[in-house]
């Protein structure tokens, strides 16, 4: 995971592309990719580019079903503010939500058994907000990563809610 961050870093720095309009990062408007956070969602992704500062980005993960029961769902939004841009990367702010849902089993104790199997409902949902990066690959110039930190508020249906530091990833194919 390391080595392919510091592809993606090295990249612009050591890239031996022309310098013309159509490598540039700043005029590519719509991507889909992956992507993976607490706070931005996890799954497929799709990113619409509406002006050089303002990005939106959605990632979903529709429901996985077993024995009849959804076992894992997610969806996020990310509003992303350009705060750089150059030709081969943009660093920005982002204020993110994202929610998750699953299914799971748990032991309910009574006084005449030891243990009833019952399913539970568990959900969450978290906002995030912090700094990131996303640069293009020396690869390929329609392929760019992001990586993101910032803080994240976490709100867990059983557990409530707290706060951490949070890292989400991104990669996209931007569509010419």
């Amino acid at each position: 995971m390391i080595l392919f961050i510091m592809i993606f870093v090295a990249s612009p720095i050591f890239a031996q592309t022309k310098q013309t309009n159509k490598n540039s990062l700043d005029i590519r408007s719509f991507g889909m990719g992956i992507q993976a956070g607490l706070t931005t969602g996890t799954g497929l992704a799709f990113k619409k580019t509406f002006s050089p500062k303002f990005s939106l980005s959605t990632a979903i993960t529709p429901p996985f079903i077993q024995d009849s029961r959804i076992t894992y769902s997610s969806f996020g939004l990310t509003g992303y503010y350009n705060l750089k841009n150059t030709k081969h990367s943009r660093f920005f702010s982002y204020l993110s939500v994202a929610g998750f849902y699953w299914e799971t089993d748990h032991c309910e104790y009574s006084s005449t058994t030891d243990c009833v199997i019952k399913p539970r409902n568990k959900n969450m949902i978290n906002t995030g907000i912090g700094l990131g990066i996303e640069l293009l690959s020396f690869f390929s110039t329609d392929i760019s990563a992001q990586a993101m930190l910032g803080y994240g508020i976490y709100s867990i249906s059983d557990k409530g809610t707290f706060s951490y530091p949070t890292i989400e990833l991104g990669v996209y194919y931007y569509l010419k």
